[in-house]
């Protein structure tokens, strides 16, 4: 979790990481159950001022901000991923400071959200520490930063030429931001995480994030545990969900794992797997199965043994699963479901079905619309053809704008440049990911490291069949592939004769 002092002091081996760890293991449980008893105590009030809460949890991480930009790199994550558009509407931190319904709301004009007010504060508490400290040749780069780079790049050409196009211009800022988010997060990230501590409190701001937003969940079913919500939380939110499964079921796999994360985080998987259940996000599920498949891969090279036993018994106990819940729709039978709208979609239920032909009729709609402009793309701000008349789902706003297949969709936007650039992106990040997490020694960062390569899959899985562009999301995968380049930059001391004590000893 964050640090238990704002002056810390060196980290001088593994060993004293993890005797600190023992002294400050108290105060971390007693914040958790600190923000869990305030939350509460604001779901049960009759009227509870959430919005004092707000801007004092706001003021303060501007404060931190200030004090180590670093702790700007956890606030954004934290109160990014805690909203929720769909039970939280009025907390969503990406939300101008001008949407009235957001519990930041403040005038009309205010055209700025409270992610982008950290995003500037981060960014001038950090350099301008370089500047005084004459440290502005220190700035780390890298090959994913260059990529990513001429990704943003081609998306701001969209955007220009999507206005020239005569494409709605408050349309086409809210398609661009979440990209240029992207590469704001990898560049902060990549600079400022120096030491695994960094990331476990990385980690663990991300985390707790996600189970305020399963308990938001609860909450907003009137702790009703089995009525059962379909489509309960937003669309990238199961995906974020994931990594918090993945997470335990690595640090359980990898010989040298937190025992910490071993014990605490399986207390907070309920709310989040509830929540991430009744959402019913097939492509989440599948998502989940193919992530779990790799954390094998690396069950096999860390316990063989294991391996042998559990595998094929996993294995057979799915095969007899999907016999046995093939036809049935309970909550039980949902991941049997999933795989059957797959591998059988013509037996899936009425309701899949439905949601299958919809992406089938927009998927024509979006390959016609790229045939139209398919160098440089529509643009963003304009709307794709309708060839084929698609069901009226205009309660989502930007349904004739922004499309589920989210990777066809940057064809669509910026062109088949940009899309050669995302498919080049996402290869290159998604081999660097695997293959140094496949090389680093057992330990916590191997175990991060899995969790950031099987966040990429997810999320490009993912990507094919629903709308990925969005804040959260980009926000996430910016940090996933900053990180990459701190597991490269530790992954290199390693192979030159260095130890992970010694990567614990860099200077916090």
């Amino acid at each position: 979790m964050l640090e238990t002092s704002l002056n810390s002091q060196l980290t001088t081996t593994a060993t004293d990481f993890e005797k600190q760890r023992d002294r400050s293991v108290l105060f971390n449980v007693l914040i958790m159950t600190g923000i869990g008893i305030l939350s509460l105590y604001f779901l049960l009030s009759e009227h509870p001022d959430w919005t004092k809460l707000a801007w004092a949890a706001f003021f303060i991480a501007m404060w931190a901000v200030f004090y180590q930009p670093r702790y700007g790199l956890y606030a954004i994550m934290f109160f990014s991923l805690v909203g929720d558009i769909r039970i939280s509407h009025f907390l969503p931190f990406d939300k101008n400071l001008s949407s009235e319904e957001s519990i930041f709301y403040l005038h009309d004009s205010a055209a700025v959200s409270p992610v982008e007010i950290l995003f500037t504060l981060t960014i001038g508490s950090w350099l301008l520490r370089l500047i005084m400290r004459k440290e502005l040749n220190t700035i780390k780069y890298g090959a994913l930063f260059w990529i990513t780079s001429g990704f943003v790049a081609i998306a701001l050409f969209g955007f220009v030429t999507g206005v020239l196009r005569g494409g709605d211009i408050f349309v086409a800022q809210l398609e661009l931001r979440p990209i240029l988010y992207i590469i704001i997060m990898l560049v902060l990230t990549q600079n400022l995480i120096t030491n695994p501590k960094h990331i476990n409190n990385l980690v663990w701001a991300i985390m707790i994030a996600l189970f305020i937003e399963g308990l938001f969940a609860v909450y907003f079913v009137q702790f009703s545990i089995f009525e059962v919500v379909d489509e309960l939380t937003e669309h990238s939110a199961s995906i974020h969900y994931n990594t918090m499964f993945i997470l335990v079921a690595a640090s359980w796999v990898i010989k040298n794992g937190s025992w910490y994360k071993r014990l605490f985080l399986p207390l907070l998987i309920p709310p989040v797997f509830y929540s991430f259940y009744v959402s019913d996000r097939r492509s989440a599920i599948l998502a989940l199965i193919i992530a779990l498949g790799m954390v094998g891969l690396f069950l096999y090279q860390e316990r063989r043994i294991l391996f042998n036993i559990l595998v094929p018994t996993a294995i057979i106990g799915g095969i007899l699963y999907l016999g046995a819940f093939w036809n049935n729709t309970s909550p039980l039978g949902k991941p049997a479901q999933t795989i059957k709208t797959v591998i059988a979609p013509e037996q899936s239920s009425a309701k899949d079905q439905g949601s299958n032909y919809y992406r089938f009729l927009e998927d024509l709609n979006t390959y016609f619309t790229i045939q139209q402009s398919p160098i440089l793309g529509i643009g963003f701000g304009n709307k794709f053809y309708q060839i084929v008349p698609m069901p009226d789902i205009s309660f989502f706003i930007f349904w004739e704008y922004i499309t589920h297949n989210s990777v066809f969709w940057i064809w669509m936007q910026m062109g088949v440049f940009g899309f050669i650039m995302m498919l080049y992106l996402i290869s290159v990040s998604i081999i660097k990911a695997s293959r140094i997490a496949w090389k680093l020694p057992s330990s916590e960062l191997k175990v991060f490291a899995i969790v950031s390569t099987t966040f990429l899959f997810m999320h490009f899985i993912y990507a094919y069949v629903d709308i990925s562009w969005t804040s959260q999301s980009m926000l996430y995968l910016g940090v996933t592939l900053g990180l990459i380049y701190i597991y490269e930059e530790f992954n290199e001391r390693l192979e030159n004769g260095e130890t992970i004590d010694d990567l614990y000893a860099i200077k916090v």
